[in-house]
């Protein structure tokens, strides 16, 4: 089985990703759970002291709120982060696209309202069968949103994006630059840049060239910023990046 995940883009470009195993995705998954079971413990507590109602009604109560914390506990982390809960941060997991992109509100919603499915018949048994026969480890919940969870990369990020060495003639040097750079960049957009600048060693020269050439003429487009001829396409990325990075 292979561990990585490589994704091309229409420069040609490769990413590889590696795809996260059963023993982190456990383990960061026993920490939600202690996460939701926190919480579902403090509202049942919460509602029975303010509201004492009969030990029936309490019990169905109960089995929708764990319904609606352990569906909306996953959708809310994965969605405001990118495709990290909680455990998946500690553990350095994320849930991504098959493309490789931001996982989506609609997609965070398919993938945890199956793991009802998933879960069956105890365990997530289901789900484990699913993802011994795929080779990205995918569950049924994975397979019907189109994403799957990959293990990051531990990168020793730098506080900027440029060495010390070209801080001299970079844009941070102008407050105003700065201030509409980081008004006009989206998230989307700062993720990919900080993202391809910070792994920009592993791409092959020819692609890496190609690559920020198209990126210095998308920013140039995008922020109606020209690049002064004394940097480079590459390192009028970096200068725009490290902005965003800060």
């Amino acid at each position: 089985m292979d561990d990585l995940y490589t994704i091309t883009t229409p420069e040609n470009v490769e990413f590889s990703f590696l795809i996260a195993g059963y023993g982190s995705r456990l383990l960061s998954w026993l920490i939600d759970l202690l996460f939701i079971a926190t919480t579902i413990l403090g509202v049942s507590y919460g509602a029975n002291f303010i509201f004492p109602i009969s030990q029936g009604i309490s019990a169905a109560l109960g089995l929708v709120t764990f319904f609606l914390i352990n569906w909306g506990y996953f959708v809310f982390w994965e969605w405001k982060t990118g495709g990290q809960s909680p455990g998946k941060k500690l553990f350095h997991l994320r849930v991504i696209q098959n493309n490789g992109a931001k996982i989506t509100l609609f997609q965070s919603m398919i993938r945890n309202l199956l793991r009802i499915v998933d879960s069956l018949p105890f365990f997530y048994l289901a789900g484990f069968i699913a993802s011994f026969f795929s080779p990205q480890l995918r569950r049924l919940g994975d397979l019907a949103a189109g994403t799957l969870v990959i293990k990051e990369e531990v990168h020793l990020r730098p506080e900027v994006i440029l060495p010390e060495s070209q801080r001299y003639n970079s844009f941070q040097e102008d407050p105003q630059l700065a201030r509409r750079i980081t008004s006009l960049i989206s998230l989307t957009e700062r993720e990919v840049l900080i993202t391809i600048c910070l792994r920009r060693e592993e791409l092959s020269l020819p692609a890496r060239l190609q690559l920020f050439t198209d990126l210095a003429e998308y920013c140039e487009r995008r922020l109606n910023i020209e690049r002064p001829l004394s940097l480079s396409q590459e390192n009028y990325v970096l200068n725009i990046t490290a902005i965003l990075a800060q």
